[in-house]
Order: structure tokens, then C-alpha cells, then sequence
């Protein structure tokens, strides 16, 4: 399963892209920081189903895998694959602030 960008650019740390027909929100840091996932760059990320959030019109309820400084909704057997696409996207990302 690949992920890819759908927004990357430097006016802001805030990405998003998609992973099959899943989508995420991450705010990627150019450096490993303490509370990023596993010690890296992530220090936010959100994976979601975007159909099921615009049904039910909340992010919360659509949210798969949620990581806001430690772990809200782990990945999950199911979830795995997703979740180390997007990771592992995110963390081989070039830096984008000087």
C-alpha cells in the first residue's frame, strides 16, 4: 500500500495526503523530536476515513489511528499496513524549513 502527499509545502509543518482510500493529517517536523512517533519527526497524525467522516460529520468517529504526542488509537493488525505507509512516507520526507 503506498501513501502519497496532497499537500506538502513550507508555510506550515501541516501535511496531508492519502493511503488507498484512507486520508491523513500529520504535523511533520524537519527534526526528530522527543514525542514524535518512535522518536522521529511525526508529533501528530491522523489517519481517517474521509467518507465516513463527511457521512457522519465528525473526524473523531472516522479516525483509525490517532497519535497527538502518544498514542489515542493505536494501530491495530488491520491498521498496520496503513500506518507503516504513511510513516514510513512521512519520515523519509525532505525537510522543508531552514
Amino acid at each position: 500500500m503506498n501513501a502519497e502527499f496532497t499537500k506538502f509545502d513550507s508555510t506550515t509543518e501541516w501535511v496531508s495526503g492519502n493511503v488507498g482510500e484512507l486520508r491523513f493529517e500529520a504535523k511533520l517536523s524537519d527534526v526528530s523530536v522527543n514525542y514524535g512517533i518512535n522518536g522521529g519527526r511525526i508529533s501528530k497524525l491522523i489517519i481517517f476515513d474521509d467518507s465516513l467522516r463527511k457521512r457522519m460529520k465528525s473526524l473523531y468517529k472516522s479516525m483509525i489511528i490517532h497519535w497527538d504526542k502518544s498514542w489515542d488509537i493505536k494501530p491495530t493488525k488491520r491498521t498496520a499496513e496503513v500506518y507503516e505507509s504513511v510513516v514510513k512516507l512521512l519520515e523519509a520526507s525532505p525537510k522543508r524549513f531552514k
